[in-house]
C-alpha cells in the first residue's frame, strides 16, 4: 500500500469548525427545553465518543467514519455508533479525549490489538475539540469529542488500516456529510420527549445518541 498523502481538503475546512466550536463553548447538541426535563446524570461513570471526521479520494465533502456494533454485544448489538466508550480512570485519568482516542484504536484495529496498527493515530489524527456531555439511557454524561485524520484514504484503505475487533466491530464505513444532509429525517425519540435526526443510510439506520 502506498503511503497516505495528506488532504488539503481536510486542511481547508479545519479552521471554519475549529471557528464554529470555539463561538459555543461549552456546544449544547440538546435544546433547553429537553435538557430542563433530562434527570440527573450520574457522576459516577463517563464516557465519550470520537465523531472522525475523514477525506475519502474523490469525495469533494469530508465524510464522517461509524462503526456497526457486533450482534453479539449485550447492550445496541447490530446498531451503528461512532468508536467510543467508558473513561478508564487508570488508563485516562478523567480524560475525555484520551478516552475516545484510546477506545477507537481498540476498536478500529484487529482483534484489539493496537501494537500490530499499521495506522499511526498520534500522528495521523488532530483533535479539534469536544462539545458539551449528552446522556445516554442509563443517564451516564457521554461526551462527543470532534478529530479529523490529516490524510486522504480509499475505502480499500479504510479496510486495510481500519479492519474493525471483531468482538466489539461488525463493520467500519464511512458517509460523505452531504450524503448524510440528503438522508436526514426526523424520528420522535421516547425518551427525550422530542424529535430527533435519524439518517436511513444503505448500511442501517443510525438515529439516537448517535
Amino acid at each position: 500500500m502506498l503511503p497516505l498523502q495528506k488532504s488539503d481538503l481536510i486542511r481547508k475546512v479545519l479552521p471554519d469548525i475549529r471557528s464554529n466550536l470555539s463561538k459555543h463553548q461549552p456546544l449544547e447538541l440538546l435544546p433547553q427545553h429537553v435538557r430542563d426535563v433530562l434527570p440527573k446524570m450520574r457522576t459516577d461513570r463517563k464516557a465519550s465518543i470520537l465523531i472522525p471526521i475523514i477525506h475519502i479520494k474523490g469525495k469533494p465533502i469530508p465524510s464522517l467514519l461509524f462503526t456497526t456494533r457486533s450482534s453479539n454485544l449485550k447492550s445496541h448489538a447490530s446498531q451503528i455508533s461512532f468508536p467510543g466508550g467508558h473513561i478508564d480512570t487508570d488508563l485516562d485519568g478523567d480524560c475525555v479525549v484520551k478516552a475516545a482516542v484510546r477506545e477507537t484504536r481498540e476498536e478500529l484495529s484487529h482483534e484489539g490489538n493496537v501494537d500490530s496498527m499499521a495506522y499511526d493515530f498520534d500522528k495521523g489524527l488532530e483533535i479539534i475539540g469536544h462539545t458539551a456531555p449528552i446522556p445516554s439511557i442509563h443517564h451516564i454524561p457521554v461526551t462527543p469529542v470532534l478529530a479529523a485524520f490529516k490524510e486522504e484514504f480509499s475505502e480499500r484503505d479504510i479496510e486495510t488500516l481500519f479492519p474493525g475487533n471483531k468482538d466489539e466491530v461488525a463493520h467500519v464505513f464511512t458517509i460523505s456529510i452531504d450524503e448524510l444532509l440528503r438522508m436526514e429525517g426526523e424520528e420522535k425519540l421516547k425518551r427525550l420527549g422530542t424529535k430527533g435526526p435519524v439518517y436511513n443510510s444503505n448500511h442501517g439506520k443510525i438515529w439516537g445518541l448517535t
